[in-house]
């Protein structure tokens, strides 16, 4: 008999059972993976979901990216001038804290003011509710300083360019937009060139709007209808706290 070990040897034997690859994954985006008791069909997760370890002992999944900040507004204005622009739809409660940067902003004329105001569910806030303060320096080495209270807007910019080169950047940071007990703060950066010359400026500052009323969005204004917006690129990005 064959299992006599003292006349036959075994040579070669039959191994495991495999598993047919082909009828495991059977779809376009199926991932082949092993879980404890062999190989497993991820099936494809949907779009713009990435691939997730669960680390050792543990099934690979899909999951959805999440971040502490994300774009949630990206326009641009341009063609006809216009006095105001209004940037909204943005605010949720999702985010404590927003950046918004204003960028290639120009007048149509050369400019004064470039001035911001805060919308909120009842419209546009035009009422003495800000304060703010600013302070800078100009590109010849002057001090610049600003401050005021009890206006209809923030200044952000004074005398901006209309020259297509000569555009002006703007960052505005705005604090727990959504509650509706404290007053809104905000931290104001802008860089602009004066009144199409080579006099660059560049300011620091900060900014109150005095209610407890959530804000909704915002409207950038040039002073004057002379001095009316020629183009003006917004992008915002909500950050968690």
């Amino acid at each position: 008999a064959t299992s006599n070990a003292s006349y036959w040897t075994k040579l070669a034997a039959k191994g495991t059972n495999g598993t047919d690859v082909g009828t495991t994954i059977t779809t376009q985006g199926d991932i082949l993976y092993r879980d404890g008791s062999g190989l497993q069909r991820l099936a494809a997760g949907t779009s713009g979901q990435v691939l997730q370890t669960g680390g050792s002992g543990a099934n690979p999944s899909w999951t959805s990216i999440s971040s502490d900040m994300v774009k949630v507004k990206d326009v641009q204005h341009t063609g006809s001038n216009v006095t105001t622009y209004d940037v909204d739809g943005f605010i949720t409660s999702d985010y404590d804290i927003y950046e918004i940067f204003i960028y290639n902003y120009l007048h149509a004329n050369t400019g004064s003011q470039v001035q911001l105001r805060v919308k909120t569910a009842g419209g546009v806030i035009t009422g003495a509710n800000y304060d703010y303060a600013v302070s800078g320096y100009t590109s010849a080495g002057n001090a610049l300083t600003g401050a005021s209270n009890n206006q209809v807007h923030i200044q952000i910019g004074q005398d901006a360019s209309s020259d297509t080169e000569k555009v002006s950047t703007y960052k505005i940071t705005l604090f727990n937009p959504m509650d509706t007990t404290r007053w809104k703060q905000m931290q104001i950066q802008s860089a602009y060139f004066c009144n199409n010359s080579s006099d660059q400026r560049f300011l620091n500052g900060s900014a109150i709007y005095k209610q407890g009323t959530a804000v909704t969005g915002i409207q950038i204004r040039g002073q004057g209808t002379s001095n009316i917006i020629k183009h003006a690129d917004v992008v915002v990005y909500g950050r968690k706290s």
